[in-house]
């Protein structure tokens, strides 16, 4: 089999410029490094550990939060509930016994 005749590369080829192969570099850390204290954190780690145990803290919050107000949104269905049923009961008066 012969090869086709090649046509001229057209002008814009002409700009194309090579890729150049490197040679594999090693990478430098991104963050700096920093010495260990006594208790073997670094002071990254500790600025980290205090801001993970504050949203933990403020989630805690926010769920008990969430459930007393599920808590009374129920005791409130109830008495609506109480009410509309005819009922004349429903948070019973305690008088005190004489």
């Amino acid at each position: 089999m012969t090869e086709p005749e090649r046509q001229p590369e057209p002008a814009a080829a002409k700009n194309v410029v090579a890729f150049k192969r490197r040679s594999a570099e090693p990478r430098k850390p991104t963050f700096p490094m920093h010495d260990e204290t006594s208790d073997g954190l670094a002071g990254d780690d500790r600025a980290r550990n205090r801001t993970n145990v504050a949203v933990l803290l403020f989630a805690a919050v926010l769920v008990f939060l969430g459930w007393l107000l599920v808590r009374e949104l129920g005791k409130s269905a109830h008495m609506q509930d109480c009410l509309a049923f005819g009922r004349t009961n429903c948070a019973p008066i305690e008088t005190p016994v004489e």
